[in-house]
């Protein structure tokens, strides 16, 4: 599966769709390459085939999304051009790029820490429960990831514009993000225990307290992916390897204290902390201390967003 990597590197051409404002030749490449992929490995499920091949299926997916991006790319009349690359381009990029590599892993490292601090402390059984509450609340992270995604070079050129729309941008998707986040934080703390029934059944009933609560770290998710944007236009880039690492720290300190008493709700409490204190470490930093302040206030004012427009 190592051999993802590879394909991967596709991804330039999916940050040119998203610069160009057309996304949505990415989006085919990658649903096509998924449903194709997700037809065998239906395949695979009804043969009771062994595991190296569902790995495989998931390699497949990967080639297949390279290649759909490749001939969209194509097909917009560009092509790759490795001649032109520029290896001073490419250490910029990286000496630019490096806290937002460590960052990532930080944030790998503790969205899946818990689950292996809960099989360490508390066994598979919590680990089962915690598992199908955090499969359904994460499963709604990917929203602001395309809001943020789509909107990047329409916040990068208000950035070098006027300073007045700058704001006022950033305003208004912090007010998008956190109203959606409440949204979906309500609905799920409401309808958590049918919801689990309904998905996994009885034997899951102890799931629906472990969603409600890990749910409401929708809001600090939301916000930080938001103001990850606007650290990236900054180029405060450090800013947030220091509060995901930050992040990481509270949650594998607060899982030590919480899993061996509560189990997996006490997993549940210990990662929306960390989100929530990952998030606010933004107020941490001089640099990003006043627009800390604006994003705090942006969700409540109801008069300046509360409307379908873009500009002030």
């Amino acid at each position: 599966m190592s051999t993802i990597l590879v394909f991967k590197s596709t991804d330039a051409i999916k940050c040119w769709f998203e610069a160009e404002v057309e996304s949505r030749y990415a989006v085919w490449a990658e649903n096509a390459a998924f449903i194709i992929s997700g037809i065998f490995k239906i395949y695979l499920i009804f043969t009771e085939s062994e595991l190296i091949y569902f790995a495989s299926a998931v390699v497949i997916e990967s080639i297949l999304s390279a290649s759909f991006l490749i001939l969209l790319y194509t097909y917009k009349g560009r092509r790759l051009n490795f001649p032109a690359v520029s290896y001073q381009s490419m250490l910029a990029l990286l000496k630019n790029s490096w806290p937002l590599l460590l960052s990532n892993v930080a944030i790998v490292i503790y969205m899946r820490i818990d689950l292996i601090m809960l099989d360490a402390f508390s066994g598979a059984h919590e680990v089962g429960l915690y598992s199908a509450a955090t499969r359904i609340s994460e499963s709604w992270y990917f929203i602001p990831m395309i809001i943020c995604s789509t909107l990047a070079p329409s916040v990068i050129r208000a950035h070098a514009g006027d300073s007045s729309h700058y704001i006022y941008f950033l305003g208004k998707l912090y007010f998008t993000l956190f109203w959606l986040a409440s949204l979906i934080t309500a609905l799920f703390i409401i309808c958590s225990e049918p919801l689990i029934m309904l998905l996994y059944g009885p034997k899951y009933s102890g799931s629906a307290v472990i969603l409600a609560i890990h749910s409401t770290a929708s809001i600090a998710v939301f916000l930080g992916v938001g103001s990850a944007q606007y650290l990236l236009t900054e180029n405060l880039q450090k800013i947030s390897l220091y509060r995901t690492a930050c992040g990481a720290t509270i949650n594998i300190l607060l899982n030590l204290l919480l899993i061996p008493k509560y189990g997996a709700t006490g997993a549940a409490i210990g990662t929306t902390i960390s989100y929530y204190i990952s998030f606010l470490t933004i107020f941490a930093f001089k640099a990003s201390r006043p627009h800390a302040k604006h994003i705090v206030k942006s969700p409540f004012l109801f008069g300046r967003y509360l409307n379908f427009r873009l500009l002030p």
